[in-house]
């Protein structure tokens, strides 16, 4: 949301973001798609505001407001998420099974279109920072033109495969950091077995990255990668 930069501090901009997201966007949504249930339409968005790169579905989504609604069924719930990613709130990314080379009809993955919006939604809780770069890394693919797709390879779940216009993919995990060893053998773990020479990526938020990584892997830090239009073409 560029305004909300130009606003001159903190609570100012809270201000902001709160009221596009209470006002602007679930209001107008509830009226367009004439929603009859406003608080089970909330709590899916909520819903999907805490689950930023985790798999989710109607049923799992359901399963979580059954607490505390009275009737929520599936049905209900698959529509209100055609709903959400009709109005470009969040995008829906759906899992792509490499060796079978078909998409997954269940587990599907939601990234919101802006953090701010995201945070204001959900009144700052859960500000994760594995989970925002994660979503911040898929919009700005997406504003690149690439298509996106989660990756299933056999066992393992690669965070994003995006193609090009001429359908060269690159394989790309994001983490926070890869100083602890566990977390670089999980990461780099997703891409092996994938020997069809495309780029392997990864992005972090170390400020001193590895610079020798296996297999001719690449690495790019997360301003790197956002301050270069070709940071992927380059890697």
């Amino acid at each position: 949301m560029p305004y909300a930069v130009t606003e001159p501090d903190a609570p100012a901009k809270r201000d902001y973001l709160e009221m596009v997201a209470n006002t602007v966007i679930t209001r107008d949504m509830i009226d367009r798609y004439d929603i009859r249930n406003e608080e089970v339409f909330r709590g899916v968005i909520h819903v999907l505001c805490s689950s930023i790169g985790s798999v989710v579905s109607p049923n799992k989504i359901a399963n979580t407001l059954s607490s505390g609604y009275k009737s929520v069924d599936n049905e209900t719930v698959s529509r209100y998420l055609n709903h959400i990613a009709d109005a470009f709130l969040f995008y829906k990314v759906e899992r792509y099974d490499l060796k079978e080379r078909a998409y997954l009809k269940t587990q599907n993955k939601y990234y919101v279109c802006d953090m701010g919006l995201r945070n204001a939604l959900i009144q700052y809780r859960q500000l994760e920072v594995s989970r925002a770069i994660e979503n911040i890394v898929y919009v700005e693919l997406i504003r690149r033109g690439y298509i996106v797709d989660i990756g299933k390879n056999r066992n393992e779940e690669i965070d994003f495969v995006a193609r090009d216009t001429e359908g060269r993919k690159n394989y790309i995990q994001v983490t926070y950091s890869l100083e602890n060893p566990g977390v670089k053998e999980r990461e780099l773990s997703s891409f092996r077995g994938l020997d069809d020479g495309y780029k392997k990526i990864l992005i972090t938020m170390d400020r001193t990255p590895f610079s020798n990584l296996e297999k001719g892997y690449r690495l790019l830090t997360i301003l790197d990668f956002l301050e270069n239009d070709n940071s992927i073409e380059n890697a």
